[in-house]
């Protein structure tokens, strides 16, 4: 089983009744459990990051894997780090050590940094993204034929837009056109994600006005031909 949360793509984060109930499930159905918590520091208002590898009953099932690409923008270092049972531990490193000598050794130095340094810089980011998080929400919940549950974590907002056109394909391809503003149609998550789209707040605020200003435009301009 699969859990990330904060999630990636809704910015869900799961109470821990929730993941009580994951676990539980998995210790009924003796599952594994694969924990991606890579935006478990990008929470916002009241939300509280928990982790189920930490539930009672699930150390010894649980994968926990996260890194940092997100919280530091070490992006395109690719260093992250995983937790797990000692035999689950071998075993990979087994396939791990023909495929990848070792991280590069700045990568490396600049973890020690990041997790050993102030944490201020990380701390102030979030905030910022929680305010590129407010922007977006106001704007969309704007918007008529836009349904909206304000995201928790991460920095993505999972709109429902199933009343302005059912095909989210098409209607990202719509924006990318008539809005220059490029987002992920959400059937590409699987068929629940359909009459959903994606939109990311990894931008500077000024571009993200911009932008929310001509998805507004656009919409509008799709309904009147509706």
């Amino acid at each position: 089983m699969v859990v990330n949360s904060p999630h990636n793509p809704t910015g869900a984060v799961f109470s821990r009744d929730a993941m009580e109930g994951l676990a539980q499930l998995a210790r009924a159905k003796n599952l594994f459990v694969l924990s991606d918590e890579i935006y478990e520091k990008m929470i916002y208002d009241s939300a509280v990051h928990h982790s189920i590898g930490a539930l009672p009953g699930m150390r010894d099932r649980t994968v926990t894997v996260n890194g940092l690409s997100k919280i530091y923008a070490m992006t395109g270092w690719r260093l992250g780090y995983m937790a797990a049972p000692s035999e689950l531990i071998d075993a990979m490193i087994r396939v791990h050590q023909y495929t990848t000598v070792c991280a590069a050794t700045f990568a490396q130095w600049g973890a020690v940094e990041a997790l050993d340094g102030p944490q201020s810089d990380a701390h102030e980011m979030v905030q910022e993204f929680d305010r590129r998080r407010r922007l977006i929400c106001e704007n969309l919940t704007a918007i008529k034929g836009v349904d909206l549950v304000v995201p928790q974590g991460a920095f993505y907002v999972f709109p429902h837009v199933g009343d302005l056109m059912k095909d989210t394909n098409e209607l990202s391809w719509y924006l990318l056109d008539e809005a220059r503003v490029a987002l992920v149609p959400g059937e590409v998550f699987g068929s629940i994600g359909q009459e959903f789209i994606r939109i990311s707040y990894a931008n500077s605020y000024q571009n993200l006005e911009r932008g929310m200003k001509r998805i507004a435009d656009a919409l509008a301009k799709l309904q009147k031909t509706h």
